[in-house]
């Protein structure tokens, strides 16, 4: 008996249920007496400025079109929104659009936009600066990143900052072989106005390891006493001076130190020295040999 009593009640529980389900789809479906169906959503920009001769469109300026029935997206009836009223871009004045949805149970919304065609005020181009030149070595890397880096600025007296506006016009540079070439940055205004700056980029080609000059001097050297040991003299001990780079360095040669007096006899040291395009130096120093005046014997 307690059995069948707890089947009855359970059985009672489930139709209950059931009974509620079905109202409550009845009260949501349109043939039902409690539905009441929703008018449309439409949103669109009240006040729109453009410049005289700018491209426009209306539809750009909704931001809402649905229907909780036929689209409950945020744009989902955008297309069938009805647009009365023109606007002539080439005429500066203020004009008027409607905007009309309907869904399909006939209600209709309506909304209203002011758009103002403003005259062409006189523009001021932008200023665009650039490093005048730049150098790289061979086999660098000089991809956007880098070249970008080159631009030191871009400002309009009316759009303010173009730094997110510049773009490489044109490039002549191949950074893996050395030479000088061009690049070419331009920027552009919303007003339509061009500046273009051009940077010269030097490739420089990887360098070899310099080899010193070498310098070779007479190791010895004597005069007499009185004799004239002038520059021309000094140089004729230098019996050559070369550079694996820059060949025959004899006219680079120079004499660094002398302690020679021709006048008095003795032992004296005198240096020379030369340097390579590179700077690298070569040193060497020759022993001169002042000897005395020897008087006749009788």
């Amino acid at each position: 008996m307690k059995k069948n009593t707890k089947k009855i009640i359970n059985c009672l529980i489930s139709l209950t249920v059931c009974f509620s389900t079905i109202t409550t789809v009845q009260a949501r479906s349109p043939y039902s007496s409690n539905y009441r169906d929703r008018s449309p959503e439409l949103e669109v920009i009240s006040s729109y400025t453009i410049n005289v001769g700018e491209n426009f469109d209306p539809m750009k300026l909704i931001t809402r079109a649905s229907d909780a029935e036929d689209g409950p997206g945020q744009l989902a009836l955008k297309n069938k929104v009805v647009v009365s009223g023109t606007v002539n871009k080439n005429v500066p004045g203020k004009y008027v659009l409607t905007f009309v949805l309907t869904d399909r149970q006939r209600h209709r919304v309506t909304r209203t936009s002011e758009v103002t065609v403003r005259p062409n005020q006189r523009n001021t181009p932008p200023v665009l600066e650039v490093l005048p030149e730049y150098t790289l070595n061979e086999g660098d890397s000089f991809g956007l990143t880098k070249q970008m880096t080159l631009v030191k600025s871009a400002v309009d007296k009316e759009d303010g900052n173009l730094m997110s506006k510049v773009k490489v016009k044109s490039s002549t540079v191949n950074p893996k072989v050395a030479g000088v070439y061009s690049i070419t940055f331009e920027v552009t205004d919303k007003a339509g106005a061009t500046a273009t700056k051009t940077c010269t980029v030097t490739v420089k080609g990887r360098q070899k390891p310099n080899t010193p000059p070498v310098l070779d001097v007479l190791a010895e050297y004597k005069l007499k006493e009185g004799q004239s040991f002038g520059g021309a003299k000094q140089m004729t001990l230098v019996k050559s001076a070369t550079d694996a780079e820059d060949g025959s360095l004899m006219d680079k040669v120079k004499v660094t130190n002398s302690t020679v007096n021709p006048k008095v006899a003795g032992i004296y040291s005198i240096t020379f020295e030369v340097t390579d395009s590179a700077g690298a130096k070569a040193t060497k120093t020759c022993k001169v040999i002042v000897e005395g005046y020897q008087k006749p014997t009788n």
